[in-house]
């Protein structure tokens, strides 16, 4: 993930990141072990 910008109060995030690197689905399970939710909104 090269950026991530969160609005708390929209419960929302919009997230930039290098394809090679990680995929959405690394980074939505990496959340949902956080303990939040996530999903792709395009």
């Amino acid at each position: 993930m090269s950026k991530a910008v969160v609005s708390v109060s929209d419960a929302e995030a919009q997230v930039s990141y290098d394809p090679k690197v990680s995929t959405t689905d690394d980074m939505i399970k990496a959340i949902k072990e956080a303990g939040f939710g996530a999903s792709v909104k395009e």
